[in-house]
Parts: structure tokens; C-alpha cells; sequence
């Protein structure tokens, strides 16, 4: 099974006679609309801004970038923080 959000691309005309084919090894569960409070990356993304983005000013994309990846380099071992915040125990 697989948790989606409510993005239209989920719901896809393009791929739903695929989903229609792999019914039987493959479930894709939607989350209600406007409900970011059910999906944990919602909660990494806000930490993420908060930390690395809020209030700061970035000449160039790749300057974004640089700093996004230097955070996930960061949380790439285990770490406490995303497990609570993704309610992973």
C-alpha cells in the first residue's frame, strides 16, 4: 500500500489503468484533502524551512540547494528528531 497526498497527479488519468492492473499487489490509499497533519514529510518539510530557509536570502537556486542538502547530510544517519517528528519508533 501506498499513503499519497491530494495531488491531483495522484489521481492521474494517465496511470490509472496501470493502478487498475496492479490491483492485486499495489493499493494506493489517498489522504483526505487539506490534511498535511496526516503526512509526516509535511512536518520534515516545515522543520526544514524553519532551519535552514526562514529569513534568509539566497542569490541562487543552487545556494537553496547547497543548503537542503547539507541539512539532509545531517539527517541521513539516524536522528532522533525526524523519528519523533514522523512518529517512527
Amino acid at each position: 500500500m501506498v499513503i499519497a497526498d491530494n495531488a491531483k497527479y495522484h489521481h492521474a488519468q494517465l496511470h490509472q489503468s496501470w493502478r487498475q492492473e496492479q490491483a492485486s499487489v499495489f493499493a494506493l490509499d489517498i489522504l483526505p484533502p487539506y490534511s498535511p497533519e496526516l503526512n509526516p514529510v509535511e512536518r520534515v518539510w516545515k522543520l526544514l524551512r524553519r532551519m535552514c530557509l526562514h529569513n534568509r536570502y539566497f542569490h541562487t537556486l543552487q545556494e537553496i540547494q547547497a543548503v537542503v542538502d547539507a541539512q539532509f547530510a545531517q539527517w541521513s544517519s539516524s536522528n532522533e528528531i525526524l523519528r519523533e517528528l514522523c512518529a517512527i519508533n
